[in-house]
């Protein structure tokens, strides 16, 4: 079941990542193994927790089962897990399917879930150069919304300077004739409220142009406000990934002392 698990942290990892670059969607038959997961690692759980307390009574529920019948049942699960280890080595092609562009998406979530982190780790990769994206860019925008400090940062990153623009339109005109010949991705990380994106000088993302626009924030609303065209919800863990990236952290043999 760990390596199970494992298996399935990287899976989701790899499906997120290809739906929030290249806006693909997971394919249904990775959508019905993620959830066959999910099933056995519960019936595992539930298997282990009453083998604990010496209660096999709830799958043989007119007779104490024996160890032998306990013993086939492990044996039954354990198969079902190694098939499911087999099936869960999924090529790129039969992970996601493309659908149409996505120029603007939108990543939404309560604070603290993981959207920067998740994005960062986008962001490394596509820096290293491994998609056609001429340009990406990072900007931290907060929820006190700054023009000003959102367009030098922009600026900063395209290696120039507006110190020579003294009104907010050259800005824009600035930003956005270094930026419309070239295929890029901007993300505005913690939006906290909407501004129209001819403001700042950003070109809107075209199936034409190939460009993309991701923004993370706390709120649908914002997402709606700005128009995005697709939204991914960072969620909590559920209850099984959170003990398993517990008892990882913790140890094996942390877990098994008596008085912990």
């Amino acid at each position: 079941m760990e390596e199970l698990n494992a298996l399935k942290v990287e899976v989701t990892i790899k499906q997120e990542q290809m739906q929030l670059q290249f806006g693909m969607e997971p394919k249904e038959g990775v959508k019905l193994w993620l959830r066959n997961v999910d099933e056995i690692d519960s019936e595992v759980s539930r298997i282990t927790t009453e083998n604990r307390q010496e209660n096999l009574s709830w799958y043989c529920p007119n007779y104490l089962c024996s160890r032998k019948q306990f013993g086939k049942l492990v044996e039954e699960k354990i198969e079902e897990v190694a098939d499911l280890i087999e099936k869960g080595n999924f090529s790129d092609d039969s992970l996601a399917h493309k659908l149409q562009n996505k120029g603007r998406i939108g990543v939404y979530g309560m604070g603290g879930i993981g959207k920067t982190t998740i994005m960062r780790e986008i962001n490394n990769q596509l820096l290293k150069g491994s998609t056609d994206f001429g340009c990406v860019l990072w900007v931290t925008v907060s929820k006190d919304f700054d023009l000003d400090r959102l367009q030098k940062g922009i600026a900063k990153q395209l290696n120039f300077s507006l110190s020579d623009c003294e009104s907010v339109v050259e800005k824009s005109a600035k930003i956005y004739g270094a930026l419309h010949r070239k295929r890029f991705v901007q993300v505005l990380d913690d939006l906290g409220e909407l501004f129209p994106l001819e403001q700042v000088g950003i070109p809107f993302p075209t199936a034409e142009n190939g460009c993309k626009i991701v923004l993370t924030t706390r709120l649908m609303s914002i997402c709606r406000g700005m128009e995005t065209e697709q939204d991914v919800e960072i969620k909590v863990l559920s209850e099984d990934e959170a003990w398993n990236l517990f008892r990882d952290k913790v140890g094996k043999a942390v877990l098994v002392e008596p008085k912990i």
